[in-house]
């Protein structure tokens, strides 16, 4: 490769991300929610149901590929954790609003 096709290609390329940031600097989102996990996409859910416009970013290029999908796919019901504390009472009430949203 000569290293005028070098330039050339260092050209496309510097062309290629000075478009992509003119595409960043247009566009309006309400809401951007950073990684397409579990809780980020159940936070994107929300805020869409109640009615704002929502993007979700993620590193990865699709979403749950990265920790929630390293988990054990159960809904504790709180029963190991001292009765009242908050990992009980947030085991319990994560499992309310998430059988809904799962079935």
């Amino acid at each position: 490769m000569s290293d005028g096709s070098r330039e050339n290609k260092r050209l496309r390329r510097s062309d290629i991300r000075a478009e992509k940031m003119e595409w960043r600097e247009r566009e309006r989102v309400e809401c951007v929610v950073i990684g397409a996990g579990v809780v980020g996409l159940c936070v994107a859910r929300e805020l869409a149901l109640r009615g704002r416009q929502v993007l979700v970013l993620d590193s990865a290029p699709t979403f749950g590929t990265v920790t929630s999908s390293r988990n054990s796919e159960v809904i504790h019901a709180g029963i190991y954790y001292p009765p009242n504390s908050l990992n009980a009472i947030f085991c319990v009430r994560g499992r309310q609003l998430a059988v809904p949203i799962l079935l």
